[in-house]
């Protein structure tokens, strides 16, 4: 945590934010912010960042993960329940530690 004070900067008063948290936080000057005061003591300054990308394309690179995550999944039995697949990997999990 950084102890810092206000600065009177004409009629109004000024936080200067110290390198060490402006790299944290990601943010440069001219950077622009969202301020609000949630409860007396508590300032939250939230930088803006633009959005590097589009939600359809966001939306798209989740879509391929899941295709690429459900081709290296093996391929669901019929009339097995979720019951059996844990019960199988318990299975499989107490023969590799009682066979090490």
């Amino acid at each position: 945590m950084v102890t810092a004070s206000l600065t009177k900067v004409g009629n109004s008063a000024a936080a200067f934010i110290p390198s060490v948290l402006r790299k944290k936080a990601s943010a440069n000057v001219g950077d622009a912010y969202d301020m609000d005061s949630p409860r007396e003591g508590v300032i939250v300054i939230r930088f803006k960042k633009p959005y590097t990308h589009s939600k359809l394309e966001t939306w798209l690179r989740a879509q391929a993960n899941i295709q690429a995550l459900k081709s290296s999944l093996p391929a669901w039995q019929q009339d097995t329940t979720a019951d059996d697949l844990i019960q199988a990997g318990k299975e499989a999990r107490s023969h590799e530690i009682l066979s090490a």
